[in-house]
């Protein structure tokens, strides 16, 4: 099994890639750990064989992963050039990417406090357009007009009031929940 550091590594990658690359990498990733669940065969309730088809994590990856995670060299002209050792890498990268393909594409809560508090310094105004984004897309079971009046609470023990159509004020007042140290 990997090691926690190196599953770790992996995930931090995937989050440097551009949002379509990763969208396009986390769909891919999880057809192919679907195709390696029937890799084996198997038995129908009436006692007759179903054979697998024989694609397991190592296959996939064997077979996925040169096209997947290509090793550009400077100044090579032929991308195909792979030699054994990168191959063997590249399969075993694969192999990961595929038996944990649920939990690398997950932000832990850990990770989300840690970029909530750096937007909070940097740029405040991203954690207010994400509030206002959270808010249009709640789903709510109240009447419109009572909705003007109090948006759902988005964190807990925290109403957000849109009476004066900003949220800065209740924002920067009430920053609790990044658990901020003093000296913002």
């Amino acid at each position: 099994m990997a090691g926690t550091a190196q599953l770790g590594a992996l995930q931090l990658l995937l989050f440097l890639l551009p949002p379509c690359h990763s969208d396009t990498l986390r769909r891919l990733l999880r057809f192919l750990a679907r195709v390696a669940r029937h890799a084996q065969g198997s038995h129908r309730p009436d006692g007759r064989e179903i054979p697998g088809n024989k694609m397991t994590v190592s296959n996939l990856a064997t077979i996925f992963g040169p096209n997947v995670l290509q090793k550009e060299r400077p100044g090579e002209k032929d991308a195909a050039a792979v030699n054994y050792e990168d191959s063997d890498a590249i399969i075993l990268v694969l192999q990961r990417l595929i038996e944990h393909h649920q939990t690398l594409f997950m932000v832990s809560p850990e990770m989300q406090q840690h970029i909530l508090r750096r937007l909070f310094q940097t740029d405040p105004d991203i954690i207010e357009y994400l509030l206002r984004r959270r808010l249009r897309a709640a789903p709510s079971t109240e009447s419109e007009d009572s909705r003007e009046e109090h948006a759902p609470s988005l964190l807990p023990g925290w109403t957000c009031t849109l009476e004066n159509s900003s949220l800065s004020s209740e924002l920067y007042s009430n920053t609790s929940f990044l658990n901020l140290d003093v000296g913002i």
